[in-house]
């Protein structure tokens, strides 16, 4: 779980925990609507979570991961932290009480969580999981073929393809550059090996997902999100990692921000390629759309 997605899950077990007998209607319905608030303050954020814990009108959105996301997803919490301590001054039902207790501990903490990971680690979104597991989300057995179709709206905003989007590598690589500053630390080196080898299995795994539900009209996003990856990855990719094996602390050491070995692949290539090569993967714009290289893509950097 992420810092920006406690908050979520804390407003949720306060949502669904509350009993909800006759003659405690009125002041469950109170607290349910300061958890509702807080759901819909996080799914502006994490729509995907949202979206599977039931509520249907975050299906096909994808998660934020724009500029200064950190700091205006803080914003947004602090807020929502001052309402919520206001509505509990003014609160006498002690039931509501505890449930706007539980609601302002959560988001002070997740507040916290995010400082802390802006003062000490270096933001690093696998994205082939990330989109594999959302996409999984919404292409299940258990979920209303209605829904199952959002998939493909989902899908589109994480390879730019909807309109004012960005791709979701590309968000994730501009992150990455911005933190990486001194003092911050990398994951685990053997973690995010252990995440780029996985990467053509997530990538394959979410092409099998619109298969077996018979998706049309996926093939184009999935091909640009491979574009995209080919694009990222440039020509570094295994020198960046030949790097990282010289590391100090051997194989089993963190990849530190002031050596930024196992990433320099990212910083040569990624954070070099001119933009055309990043956006003009897809659609109208020149670039290798419409070539299935996975043959080719040995790693997958972001």
């Amino acid at each position: 779980m992420t810092p920006r997605t406690a908050a979520l899950a804390g407003a949720l077990i306060a949502f669904t925990a509350t009993p909800a007998l006759a003659q405690d209607q009125a002041w469950v319905e109170r607290s349910n609507a300061f958890t509702g608030q807080v759901l819909a303050m996080q799914a502006q954020f994490e729509p995907e979570g949202a979206s599977q814990n039931g509520l249907e009108q975050y299906d096909g959105k994808a998660m934020d991961l724009g500029p200064a996301i950190d700091e205006r997803f803080i914003a947004a919490e602090e807020a929502k932290l001052g309402e919520l301590r206001t509505a509990l001054a003014a609160e006498s039902d002690p039931n509501v009480q505890q449930d706007l207790q539980i609601l302002i501990d959560s988001l002070g903490r997740d507040i916290e969580g995010v400082r802390l990971d802006q003062r000490l680690t270096i933001d690093w979104y696998d994205v082939p999981r990330i989109v594999f597991g959302n996409m999984n989300a919404l292409l299940d057995d258990q979920v209303a073929p209605a829904r199952r179709a959002k998939a493909l709206v989902r899908l589109r905003r994480y390879v730019g393809l909807e309109p004012n989007t960005t791709p979701f590598a590309v968000l994730a690589r501009d992150r990455l550059r911005e933190a990486m500053v001194p003092g911050r630390q990398l994951p685990f080196k053997g973690q995010i090996e252990k995440n780029l080898s996985n990467s053509t299995r997530f990538v394959d795994g979410a092409a099998q997902l619109f298969q077996k539900y018979k998706i049309a009209g996926a093939e184009e996003g999935l091909q640009c999100g491979w574009d995209h990856h080919l694009a990222v990855r440039g020509r570094h990719a295994e020198e960046g990692q030949g790097a990282a094996r010289g590391r100090r602390g051997g194989d089993q050491g963190e990849a530190g921000a002031g050596d930024g070995l196992l990433l320099r692949h990212h910083r040569r290539s990624a954070l070099e390629q001119p933009p055309e090569a990043l956006h003009g993967a897809c659609g109208d714009q020149p670039g290798i759309h419409g070539q299935d290289r996975r043959d080719k893509l040995p790693v997958v950097v972001l």
